[in-house]
């Protein structure tokens, strides 16, 4: 079986005989959380992914994943916007929260399977509707010869706007059961693909000293820790459904992810900060928090580091 490592948008297999058809496989996803920590180039890191579970999904690519990311040719990275399938209805959520998938035929809501190319292999499969991920593609295992069940695009339209209004009606019920608040907002650093470090001299033409470089070089690392899965479009290569994890630990795994992004990084600022030469850009920064209007949410990470190492100090 073929492999293709470190995939570019063009060499996502298409479905035999559906062109001009690029998407709508069903595939085996397994959570690559090394391939996820290579862009950090760190050891430690790297073990923790290493000790993550080894997770395999079932899945229906719906589209491209639009997650940039260029590889050392200036090329784009492959990304896919994966569905996820679980066996059984959810139980963790609304059960009508679901679209059923050919040969299975019962729904809460009586939705119907869309159709597909051919059935899948198992029955009682269901796309978990709050279950669905944008991922970078490591590596794709594919079967030259045997071409995965598919779904043509009107199919996945049908299942993009079923799984719409499911994921915008666990919204409105949320809403409704914290009283219009959303209790819980997000927690400081836990979107990675913002930068939270501000250069002290932002909009002049001063030149960045070698701390403001290393601060950003730390940041532009973790920006690149992504999602990233293998792929396998021979669904054959599964000997027991039962062995495919839950969709809902997909999220679970993403966010192991985000952790261990969140350690190098509090790691790499320790060691920036525990530098002598570092005195100067530490006064720099908190004088800046002080005198000037600055965008307390992009750099309110570098300062909390800061705070830490003048409490230690």
């Amino acid at each position: 079986m073929p492999t293709f490592e470190g995939p570019v948008m063009a060499d996502w297999p298409m479905p035999a005989g559906s062109s001009p058809e690029k998407y709508g496989q069903f595939v085996i996803a397994a959570f690559d959380a090394v391939g996820a920590v290579a862009c950090l180039d760190d050891d430690i890191a790297s073990r923790a992914a290493g000790a993550l579970p080894q997770s395999k999904f079932l899945g229906v690519v719906v589209g491209a994943g639009r997650v940039p990311m260029l590889n050392p040719d200036g090329r784009h990275r492959l990304s896919l916007e994966i569905y996820l399938i679980g066996q059984g209805l959810p139980l963790d959520k609304d059960p009508a929260f679901s679209v059923p998938i050919a040969p299975a035929n019962e729904h809460p809501s009586n939705r119907t399977s869309p159709i597909l190319s051919s059935p899948l292999p198992w029955t009682n499969f269901y796309v978990h509707s709050l279950c669905n991920f944008l991922c970078l593609v490591s590596r794709i295992h594919y079967d030259t010869m045997r071409s995965p069940p598919f779904v043509v695009k009107k199919q996945r339209h049908e299942i993009m706007l079923q799984t719409m209004a499911d994921r915008n009606e666990n919204v409105r019920r949320n809403l409704l059961r914290d009283n219009g608040h959303i209790l819980n907002p997000p927690t400081e650093g836990a979107d990675a693909d913002v930068s939270y470090y501000t250069d002290e001299s932002e909009g002049s033409e001063d030149s960045p000293n070698e701390v403001d470089l290393q601060v950003a070089a730390v940041y532009a690392k973790t920006a690149k820790v992504k999602a990233f899965v293998e792929i396998w479009t021979n669904l054959s290569t599964c000997d027991d459904p039962a062995t495919f994890a839950n969709p809902r630990e997909f999220l679970a795994l993403v966010r192991q992810l985000d952790a261990i992004s969140r350690d190098y990084e509090a790691r790499m600022m320790s060691q920036i900060l525990s530098k002598p030469d570092t005195g100067s850009w530490v006064a720099a920064m908190v004088v800046t928090e002080v005198e000037e209007d600055v965008d307390r949410s992009r750099c309110s990470t570098v300062l909390s580091w800061i705070r830490r190492g003048l409490t230690s100090a």
